[in-house]
């Protein structure tokens, strides 16, 4: 956890725009799932009520941050929100972007599809 603050303390000092106030944000984000999954290792699930669809589009935008690939959604506006444990979730998206983008032989765009709610 030591070395997650001294990153943190490393990007406040030198912030000069909105695009890098953004990505500190993100970054904070991400600092914040990884201690919770930390955390998590040694018990039980950390559930909450959460949006799917805000979780596969920030993790998604993370995840392919700094690649040619966008990602393009479609998600049904109805699309119910989950008790889950948001840290395990992000995981389980992000692994599947990684490997989406890695065999993309074009990697130009991917898609994220949502079936409507029944």
């Amino acid at each position: 956890m030591d070395r997650l603050l001294i990153v943190d303390c490393g990007v406040k000092k030198g912030m000069k725009n909105q695009k890098e106030f953004e990505l500190r944000r993100r970054a904070e984000e991400k600092l914040k799932e990884a201690a919770a999954d930390n955390q998590d290792l040694c018990g039980a699930p950390v559930k909450q009520i959460a949006s799917v669809a805000d979780i596969i589009k920030e993790t998604a935008e993370f995840s392919l941050r700094g690649s040619n690939v966008r990602c393009e959604y479609t998600i049904a506006g109805d699309l119910w929100t989950a008790e889950i444990d948001i840290g395990q979730m992000s995981q389980v998206i992000q692994n599947i972007i990684i490997n989406a983008n890695q065999a993309m032989p074009c990697r130009r765009a991917g898609q994220f599809r949502s079936p409507q709610r029944t």
